[in-house]
């Protein structure tokens, strides 16, 4: 994780679990993280570059995201599959490898399942 794109996924994805700070070597855990009087981990705020927030609901800040890339796009698609979108995508950035979406699960998906639909349809008109 470099500069501003690990700083991104945190306020998307929020903070990384402690378990998996403490597995980290220390020296590259204090690089980008301090841990407080509380002792709860936090990101290391550098100066110059923006303080950083984590979220505190993943799958809001996802959608948030999408919204702002997609604005102009966003009105023609259904609801509903953009909230099964999001859920695709943070399934697939789950912090822990053994809590992601498996490949052959997110082919079962139903983002993908219904998208393989709607195009088989389209390509028999």
């Amino acid at each position: 994780m470099q500069g501003l794109t690990h700083l991104m996924f945190h306020q998307i994805l929020g903070m990384i679990p402690n378990d998996i700070l403490m597995s980290m070597k220390e020296e590259e855990r204090n690089k980008y993280f301090e841990r407080g009087a509380n002792g709860e981990w936090s990101i290391k705020q550098k100066e110059g570059q923006p303080i950083v927030v984590p979220s505190m609901n993943p799958i809001e800040s996802l959608k948030e995201l999408f919204r702002k890339r997609n604005a102009s796009t966003e009105a023609s698609q259904p609801a509903g599959n953009y909230d099964i979108f999001v859920d695709l995508v943070y399934r697939m950035l789950a912090f822990r490898p053994s809590e992601r979406i498996k490949p052959h699960q997110a082919l079962q998906h139903q983002f993908i399942v219904a998208g393989e639909h709607s195009s088989s349809r389209t390509s028999t008109r």
